[in-house]
This record gives structure tokens, C-alpha cells and sequence, in this order.
């Protein structure tokens, strides 16, 4: 044991949080009796943490999955959306912080912090802090414009991403850890993409998350019972297409072979909900993806049968499901296809001419401060006051909006995050002994499909703002921890 602390002593230190816990509980429960069930329940998911940090990480993940508008629609009802500083992910967070802080006095073990992944991504978020320092959010000035201020402060937002990427490369040492978070996040995005596609095929949606059910119909300028239902049709476009990867990399193993049949037709219900979306930079992103897989697959004869009878199967399927309106759409892709409309003009000339104007107005943002950006959450007010038609619609590029809001620093960091964490997992990959040793653990299949996803999500984002979502920061969070596992097994393969 770590500093010269036995056995003995460390199961007595570990048990005085949980018993401090009881106490405040006991406390609680006496002074307002009505409170006795909620410290009841509270107390034992906080000795529940204390005891396992990983599934405190994995309610973590759950709790910011779901916080974004109503991506996650069907689990708001369930979770306590509590108020201020006292959110569930706050209250989780600081006790994770809290458990940490005393491990790492116990043990003086830092080596968490030896990862690039884990320095960006505190660099990324101290860059955003000093850009909200020198550009404040000017709340009264958005009321005076009529503008809505943002659902929730972007710096708390972007802090509490980087804590649950520290939290990952910290606590989540073990294959059965790392496994633990893989299997929710898959589980809570597989049930938000599958729903919304039933949802759209019903013409059915939910508004405001835990809003009443409503009936729209599915037009060709966008989905809307798809944004209805996960917010944003890009989006739900490039988690559907993250979920196609992980599901076909973990099917292709020995493991996953027994699931070949459920893996399949999985992926074919996500392919029909990505052209539900009727979203072309989705199309774009998932055509892309699906090349890199089979690249990634060349030299196995059965994996291109296996992705061509999945592929013609899903075609079958979108002809019957997705509404001709979208077909249409997505059949329209400006500068690839040349149909038109029945005005005599490309069906998509509008919305690429409306993205460019954007684009413009962003470049003009962006030179204002070139450096630090204006500020994170001010792009809304600063296009609303400088755009004559008074848009408040965002660029649909994450690198644009990283470098309006943060300035080119940032952009730089956060390019560089995509780096460092791609060429680490591609390493992994190119190393024997790092990949029979993670194919003994079970991990393999996560080295390769966490790298396609990250170069995935790199494409994604040229056609929507994905920067600040969750979904890419548990990616990194991922290749934190696989990379940190294996490092040894890289160093010891450098020469010397």
C-alpha cells in the first residue's frame, strides 16, 4: 500500500466517509421527518459511490447525457432535475471530487495527469474560462433584445466535461470499468435513436422532453417529429452512426460473433433512422464512416458479405419507412446531385447558401477577437445584433464556433485534442502486445472502434455544433483510459 498505510488502515479510512454520510442522514431525517425516505435513499446511493467511483461516473454520464434539451427525452421524467448548484450531476461531481482528492492524498498517485488527453482537455477549459472572464455573458442584454439567455452557463457546462474526463482517466482502471460506461453509454443512446425513429415512423414526437405527446408530419426542409424528439436531427444523425461503429467493431470479434443476427439488424434500424433525420451532412458522415470500416476490414471476405446483405436489407427498409420527402432531400446533396426544384432551382441551393451566410457572419465574429473569441455563449446575441435579418441560428460547424467563441487558442487545443487521442489509439492498434493483451481484457474491439468514432465525429462536425456535447468528451474520456492501461506495453516497444 501506497505511503506506507496497511491494509487495516485503509479499509478504516475508506469506511469514515460512509459512516459521516449515516451521521448527516441520522441528522437530517430528525430535524424534518419527511425528509427521513429521501436520506434513506440518498444514503445509500452515496455509500454506493463511495464504494464503486465507476458506477458514480456511469450516473454522471446518465445525468449530462440527459441535460442536454431533450436529447435523452424518455429518462427526464425520471430524474430530479433539482435547481442551481444543486443539480444531480453538481451533487455527484463534487462528491467524486471529494473521493478523488482523498485518494490522491492517500496514494500521492498522479499519474493521470502524465496523459495528453486528460492536460488538453483541462487546457481546452481553462481557455474557455479566461474568454468568459474577459466576455461575460450580459444576461439584462438578452432581455432587453428578447433573446432567451442559454439553458445552462457554458463554463459550468464545459467544467463539468473536463472533471468527467479527469474522472474517467482516474478512476476507471479495470476492463470491467471501462466496459461498464461503453455498455450505458450504448444502451442510453441506442434507446433515444430507436425510439425517435419510432416515434418519426408513428409521426410522433415529445416536446420539451417531458412534455405531452404530439402529432407532426415529417416535412422536406427537416425532421420534425425527429427534432422533437432528440433536439437536433444532426446530432441524433452522428450518434446513431457512433452506435452503427461500436455495434459492428464489438460484432466482429469472437465474442460478438454469437450476436451477429441482433448486431445486424440493430445497425439496420440505426441506418433507417440516420436517413430518417433527412439530414445530408448525416448521409455524408455515414457513408464516410461506413468506407472507414470496411478499409479497416479489407482482408476478411465474410465482413463485406456480412455489411453488403446489411446494407441492401436497410436499403429495403428505407424505401418502406423513410417519408419521400426525405429521400428527396437527402437525394439532393448541392455539388454531388443537380436536381431540381420544381421553380427551376436546387432543392438544397437554399440551405448551403443559408449555411455560407452564416459562415460570414461568423468570420466577422470571429475577427473581433481573434485570440480568446467573444466568449462562450455569446454567439446567439452578438449574430442577433449584427445580422439584419435578426438570426440567432448557429454556424452548423463546430471548428467555426470553437474559434468564434473561444478564439484560435482554443480551436488549437481542441484540434489538438483530436490529435494526440486519435494517433494514441492508432499506436495501441499497431502494437502486438498492447492488442493481445487488450483482446485477453476484452477491449480490443474498443481501441478500433473508439478511434473510427473519433475520426467520425471530426467530419460530423464540419456540419453541426457538436464541440460542447458530452458524446465527444466520453470518447475522449475512453481513449484516456484505454491508452492509459497499455502505455507500459508502448514504452517497453520504443527503442531504447
Amino acid at each position: 500500500m501506497a505511503n506506507g498505510v496497511s491494509a487495516v488502515a485503509y479499509d478504516r479510512a475508506r469506511l469514515f466517509p460512509i459512516a459521516l454520510i449515516l451521521l448527516l442522514a441520522a441528522v437530517a431525517s430528525l430535524v424534518q421527518t419527511e425528509y427521513l425516505t429521501a436520506a434513506v435513499f440518498g444514503t445509500f446511493g452515496l455509500v454506493f459511490v463511495v464504494l464503486y467511483p465507476e458506477w458514480g461516473i456511469g450516473f454522471l454520464l446518465m445525468f449530462l447525457m440527459i441535460q442536454y434539451r431533450n436529447q435523452y427525452f424518455w429518462a427526464t421524467a425520471l430524474i430530479p432535475s433539482g435547481e442551481g448548484l444543486l443539480s444531480p450531476n453538481n451533487v455527484l461531481g463534487i462528491l467524486l471530487l471529494l473521493i478523488m482528492t482523498y485518494q490522491l492524498y492517500r496514494d500521492n498517485d498522479w499519474s493521470f495527469l502524465r496523459h495528453s488527453e486528460v492536460r488538453l482537455v483541462i487546457a481546452l477549459t481553462g481557455l474557455f474560462v479566461i474568454s468568459a472572464m474577459l466576455h461575460p455573458i450580459d444576461y439584462g442584454k438578452l432581455v432587453k433584445l428578447g433573446l432567451d439567455p442559454p439553458n445552462q452557463d457554458p463554463v459550468r457546462a464545459m467544467v463539468s466535461r473536463s472533471l468527467f474526463v479527469v474522472f474517467f482517466a482516474f478512476f476507471l482502471r479495470a476492463p470491467r470499468q471501462i466496459r461498464l460506461l461503453v455498455i450505458l453509454y450504448v444502451g442510453l443512446s441506442l434507446l433515444t435513436a430507436l425510439s425517435a425513429s419510432i416515434s418519426a415512423y408513428q409521426g410522433q414526437g415529445w416536446e420539451g422532453g417531458a412534455g405531452a405527446r404530439v402529432t407532426e408530419t415529417y416535412r422536406a426542409g427537416g425532421a420534425a417529429v425527429i427534432t422533437r424528439t432528440a433536439g437536433n436531427p444532426n446530432r441524433l444523425a452522428m450518434i446513431s452512426t457512433l452506435l452503427i461503429v461500436l455495434i459492428w467493431e464489438y460484432a466482429q470479434t469472437e465474442r460478438g460473433r454469437r450476436w451477429m443476427l441482433i448486431a445486424g439488424i440493430t445497425i439496420m434500424g440505426l441506418i433507417v433512422t440516420v436517413f430518417q433525420t433527412a439530414s445530408r451532412g448525416g448521409l455524408i458522415g455515414l457513408v464516410a464512416t461506413g468506407g472507414l470500416l470496411l478499409v479497416r476490414r479489407r482482408a476478411e471476405a465474410r465482413t463485406a458479405v456480412y455489411a453488403v446483405i446489411i446494407a441492401l436489407l436497410a436499403a429495403g427498409l428505407i424505401s418502406q419507412i423513410v417519408p419521400e420527402e426525405a429521400l428527396e432531400r437527402l437525394g439532393n446533396i448541392p455539388g454531388l446531385t443537380s436536381s431540381t426544384t420544381p421553380t427551376g432551382g436546387s432543392s438544397g441551393t437554399g440551405s448551403v447558401e443559408r449555411r455560407e451566410y452564416t459562415l460570414g457572419i461568423a468570420l466577422e465574429l470571429a475577427e473581433r477577437d481573434p485570440l480568446l473569441g467573444i466568449g462562450p455563449g455569446n454567439w446567439e446575441m452578438e449574430r442577433f445584433l449584427i445580422d439584419p435579418a435578426r438570426s440567432t441560428a448557429v454556424p452548423h460547424n463546430s471548428y467555426m464556433l470553437a474559434a468564434v467563441e473561444g478564439g484560435i487558442f482554443t480551436l488549437t487545443v481542441y484540434l489538438l485534442l483530436f490529435y494526440v487521442s486519435i494517433r494514441h489509439l492508432g499506436e495501441l492498434e499497431r502494437n502486438p502486445a498492447a492488442m493481445e493483451r487488450a483482446h485477453a481484457e476484452g477491449l480490443d474491439w474498443l481501441i478500433g472502434g473508439t478511434r473510427v468514432c473519433l475520426i467520425s465525429f471530426l467530419l460530423f462536425s464540419l456540419f453541426s455544433d457538436l464541440w460542447e456535447t458530452i458524446n465527444y468528451y466520453w470518447l475522449v474520456g475512453v481513449a484516456a483510459a484505454v491508452t492509459q492501461r497499455y502505455a507500459g506495453l508502448l514504452r517497453r516497444a520504443q527503442p531504447a
